[in-house]
């Protein structure tokens, strides 16, 4: 039994490899996820007919390569992925019937192991084709052990967004042979090009697109000649910048909150002989950028910004807010009084016992978790002593406890119809986004006769 690294997180030009990711019978949402690959590779056109192609260099995919050597019915443990590595993707390729597995590397879950022979059991992905499955809010998908095309030991494993636990890969001999293991991961990294453009007088020159999702955009032109930068917002027309009928279009800096991000504009008359627009925040709106020469001449454009692959699943990362629970717990035992989750916003929640079982300052909790009770199911599980409606009443339990992120303790409780506030900030980091929190709270009062009481449950999606 071998093991040889060969090179280690070289880089190489983004290698998404559509066509084994995409199997017959995989969900066409599986696609959406290489959104990047198009996103790194746009064209401008300038007036002349040019083409010029934008490059967001540092934006590539990072791969990791081992060889091994296998003997049958052998387990071979290959490394462990650090957590923290965006849309990773794990590919097998072996002309042996050997299976790919994958393993929570902090609490052993299994995640991907097919139970075929007798000494591995299930793991949460196992099946023989091709299926998918949501572990602490990121959705593994995996090939099955029959694999790509019906090839045992094509294998691959998917896990979208980016990875909250460190993850031990291995292979199991189903036969004894030889194989290579690759994982790829995107990095996230700023990007930035510059080109220089021919523009005739009196000329409006289209100078490239401005895709979703760019953190901290510039965009500047610089020239002995007179050039106007415009931006444009390509969903409805709305000119952001550029004379007369821009939101910015003045001669000296200025700026404008426009659906919720800041853009600014250094002005027609420039600073330091450089003009510039500068979008404060992640991009939100498709953009066209544009430049018009009173006078001709070359214009020397440059942008920077960085990509963030994260916020650009589209509906999938959108915020929103769900009751949970089946009606075990009294109905207004937990609020959401504002907030959708709605990154950078805040969650204002209240706690309340509206059955007035408790005492007056009885003490409140909020739990946060990262996995319901009962996985794809709005229900929970019923514990008696956990009700609010008498003592020893059932209530349900709907917050898995060995997801936790966070126990907060909140003001004491007062009185039904008066709810403790939990006011909790969300994150600005697009790395959140599509992650799901369930959120559940109780009120504890020892020296009462009902000593926990137990809400219901808001299920919140954080996204834009």
């Amino acid at each position: 039994m071998t093991l040889v690294p060969s090179h280690p997180a070289r880089i190489r030009p983004a290698r998404i490899r559509p066509a084994r990711i995409r199997p017959a019978g995989a969900p066409k949402s599986l696609a959406r996820r290489h959104l990047m690959a198009a996103l790194l590779a746009a064209t401008v056109t300038t007036s002349t007919g040019q083409a010029r192609e934008i490059e967001f260099e540092g934006c590539s995919a990072t791969t990791s390569e081992f060889f091994f050597d296998i003997s049958s019915q052998e387990t071979l443990v290959l490394g462990v992925i650090p957590a923290g590595l965006y849309e990773l993707q794990i590919f097998l390729e072996s002309a042996s019937d050997i299976d790919l597995q994958l393993i929570d590397a902090v609490d052993e879950t299994l995640l991907v192991l097919d139970g075929v022979h007798p000494a591995n059991p299930n793991g949460i992905l196992s099946s023989s084709g091709y299926e998918c499955a949501d572990y602490l809010g990121l959705e593994y998908c995996y090939s099955g052990y029959f694999g790509v095309d019906g090839n045992p030991g094509h294998e691959f494993i998917t896990v979208s967004g980016i990875t909250n636990r460190p993850l031990r890969f291995q292979v199991f001999g189903f036969q004894g042979g030889t194989g290579t293991v690759e994982y790829v991961y995107q990095d996230l990294a700023s990007c930035g090009s510059s080109f220089e453009v021919p523009v005739q007088a009196l000329e409006t020159v289209q100078l490239g697109d401005v895709p979703l999702c760019i953190e901290d955009l510039r965009i500047e032109v610089a020239s002995s000649a007179e050039f106007d930068l415009q931006l444009i917002d390509e969903t409805d027309g709305t000119v952001l910048v550029g004379w007369p009928d821009g939101l910015l279009n003045g001669a000296a800096l200025e700026c404008v909150e426009y659906q919720g991000v800041e853009y600014c504009y250094s002005g027609t008359d420039g600073i330091a002989g450089v003009e510039f627009v500068e979008v404060h925040g992640v991009s939100n709106r498709a953009l066209s950028v544009q430049a018009f020469g009173s006078a001709g001449g070359t214009a020397s454009v440059s942008y920077s910004g960085t990509f963030l692959p994260a916020c650009a699943d589209g509906t999938d990362n959108v915020a929103a807010a769900l009751p949970l629970g089946c009606g075990v717990n009294p109905s207004g035992s937990l609020t959401l009084i504002s907030g959708d989750g709605a990154l950078g916003s805040q969650l204002v929640l209240g706690v309340d016992n509206p059955l007035g079982t408790q005492s007056g300052g009885s003490s409140t909790v909020l739990m946060a978790s990262l996995l319901p009770a009962v996985g794809g199911s709005s229900c929970g599980i019923e514990i008696a002593g956990f009700g609010m409606t008498g003592p020893g009443a059932v209530g349900e339990l709907l917050v898995s406890p060995i997801a936790l992120v966070a126990t907060l303790i909140g003001d004491p409780w007062s009185a039904p119809g008066v709810p403790s506030e939990f006011t909790l900030p969300v994150p600005v980091d697009y790395a959140f986004a599509g992650v799901t929190v369930y959120m559940q709270g109780f009120v504890v009062d020892p020296a009462g006769p009902v000593e926990l009481g137990i809400t219901d449950a808001v299920e919140v999606q954080l996204g834009y």
